[in-house]
């Protein structure tokens, strides 16, 4: 298994070293290798290339030959840069934190002026409960690259675990205001829920308003944000409007749980206006 921080040059199958052609781990030769890795990326798909049988394995749970896809991809291409972040997410999938934290650190010694390794390096720092050092891994891969959205509604999650509110908005909504990302924007807009969601715990009802009223029409499109718009009517009385919210929530929730939309469902049932 390649679980040596990356380097050019070495093995593909292990992360070895060559001498003379040859791994002195596994024992493969260049050409050996690279037929390997041929084989596994015709297994997982006749035609797709490394990086995306690597994706593919990935999400039929086949992690270990994903990683070998990846690694393969991020020596030989297509997008190096890509296939690397893919392998270090999978070294930590399949429990080689230790691995997965080892390539990224290196990464960005060999490469401090790319903002996908300061990411990556990030997410491991994170993962390693180091988010003060991951604050500041993300905010150097923004530095290189403003235009990294995902990166941007990361930092904006790590700034809300580490109850940083106004940081964590900031971040969220600078990613909102930017088109072309729908994951980037889910985030960004699960970030502000979730703010929306303990701000309504702790009964802040002018601070719900104002954060609803900065999100707009968004404010009608997520679950999170009607449940508060039906809170907000409740604390007014309004228990027709809270109820229609409540409905409106429900019809985009209706196969899934979701505690808060069902938290007010009953606070609604236990006012003696229900009925």
């Amino acid at each position: 298994m390649p679980a040596s921080p990356m380097r050019q040059g070495r093995c593909r199958n292990c992360g070895g070293v060559r001498y003379q052609g040859y791994c002195l781990d596994c024992g493969l030769s260049e050409e050996e290798d690279l037929e390997v890795h041929e084989e596994l990326r015709a297994l997982v798909h006749p035609t797709a290339d490394r990086l995306a049988c690597a994706r593919l394995a990935m999400a039929m749970g086949r992690k270990l030959i994903a990683l070998k896809l990846a690694t393969a991809a991020a020596h030989d291409g297509p997008k190096p840069d890509v296939g690397r972040a893919l392998r270090i997410n999978l070294l930590r999938q399949i429990g080689e934190d230790s691995a997965a934290f080892s390539d990224a650190r290196q990464w960005t010694v060999e490469s401090p002026d790319q903002a996908v390794a300061w990411a990556a390096y990030a997410e491991q720092l994170s993962g390693a409960e180091r988010k003060g050092e991951a604050v500041a891994a993300f905010q150097k891969a923004l530095a290189l690259d403003s235009s990294a959205h995902r990166v941007r509604a990361r930092l904006a999650q790590l700034y809300l675990d580490l109850g940083r509110w106004g940081q964590a908005q900031a971040s969220a909504r600078a990613v909102l205001n930017q088109k072309g990302d729908r994951e980037a924007t889910l985030a960004a807009l699960g970030v502000i829920a979730h703010y929306v969601e303990l701000l309504i715990q702790r009964g802040e009802q002018r601070s719900v308003e104002e954060v609803l009223a900065s999100m707009g029409e968004r404010a009608g499109r997520h679950p999170t944000f009607l449940c508060a718009r039906a809170w907000l009517a409740w604390q007014d009385n309004n228990h027709a409007l809270a109820r229609k919210e409540l409905k409106a929530a429900r019809k985009m929730q209706m196969n899934s749980e979701y505690p808060l939309l069902e938290q007010m469902e009953e606070l609604i049932k236990g006012s003696r206006w229900w009925w």
